[in-house]
């Protein structure tokens, strides 16, 4: 058996038995020749799981008037499916695009926001922050 592309690889686990593992999207083509030398070619689609949309914080509490590395805080988004987009709910803090996968947050006034993060396919993942 083999495989055209390089989005699947196969390993051989015992005589006739291969284990495939995708690599990448897209397709790919089996071929399998028999005893008799007669080859069959099948062609695959190929998906590959996408990473759950998450969202993780320097800190989740923002202390209004702070300054220097203490006023600077990030959100940073992981998984999904790149570009993303951030909103927040409420006039508590600003986000700031600071490249692909982060946000800086820069609070205004007291109170809790939440922030809501969409990937390009939709997805959703939300932050609760508080600004004290």
């Amino acid at each position: 058996m083999t495989v055209s592309g390089s989005q699947l690889t196969a390993t051989k686990v015992e005589e006739k038995k291969y284990t495939l593992t995708a690599k990448a999207a897209g397709s790919a083509v089996i071929t399998v020749k028999d005893a008799k030398g007669t080859t069959k070619q099948h062609t695959v689609a190929v998906t590959v799981p996408v990473a759950p949309l998450k969202l993780f914080v320097s800190s989740s509490t923002l202390q209004l008037g702070a300054t220097g590395t203490a006023a600077i805080r990030v959100l940073s988004v992981q998984g999904g499916v790149a570009p993303y987009t951030a909103t927040v709910s409420g006039n508590q803090l600003t986000l700031t695009q600071v490249n692909a996968t982060q946000f800086q947050m820069t609070p205004k006034v007291k109170g809790t926001a939440t922030i809501t993060v969409r990937d390009s396919k939709g997805t959703t993942a939300t932050q609760a922050i508080t600004v004290q």
